[in-house]
């Protein structure tokens, strides 16, 4: 008589190994920017479920929300007009660093943390939720809700359903903070 282990208990296994071992590659180094790409397929954030947010993320977002529009805003007489003020290190605002840490955080980033993938020039989901190197395929799980938000964070992957942890974010572009020094302050009222 063999007794042998059940499949579904091998897969199970293999697959806890495989997340452990991308938990621990986390702790590691810092995860690298995927671009937002791969959350627009319409199986996952692309879809258009009708009048539901939840399935349709990427699309309202690129519709709707002045973030997907960040980059370009660059361009304008009024960006000008901050470089300027600002006496920014470089005289075009869409190419400086100090512009580009908020509104297109993945350009302004180092080539070295961003994989493959062409990220979005603007504030995409990765700016917000994190770079998906490693969080990314977990998420794609069925278990991923049951993940704990500590697991979650070791991933890179940042929890905006905690209400100190998205003001915390977002102040950090809007109000000042890591990525913004505070002497800019001044140039956000004209």
């Amino acid at each position: 008589m063999r007794i042998g282990i059940p499949r579904t208990w091998t897969v199970g296994c293999v697959a806890v190994l495989l997340f452990a071992t991308i938990v621990a590659a986390a702790d590691e180094a810092s995860p690298k920017f995927v671009g937002s790409s791969s959350c627009a397929a319409a199986a996952c954030h692309g879809g258009l479920a009708g009048n539901k947010v939840v399935g349709s993320e990427f699309p309202l977002w690129a519709a709707r929300d002045p973030h997907a529009r960040a980059y370009s805003a660059l361009h304008s007489d009024l960006s000008r007009q901050m470089a300027a003020r600002l006496k920014l290190s470089n005289k075009t605002a869409h190419e400086s660093a100090e512009c580009l840490n908020c509104h297109s955080p993945a350009t302004a980033a180092k080539e070295s943390t961003i994989t493959g993938h062409a990220p979005l020039a603007s504030v995409d989901c990765e700016q917000c939720h994190g770079a998906a190197e490693l969080w990314l395929t977990p998420h794609r799980r069925k278990d991923w809700k049951r993940l704990s938000t500590d697991v979650k964070q070791r991933l890179g992957y940042k929890d905006l359903s905690d209400v100190l942890t998205r003001a915390m974010l977002c102040t950090d572009c809007h109000v000042g903070g890591a990525r913004t020094p505070r002497r800019w302050a001044s140039a956000f009222v004209l």
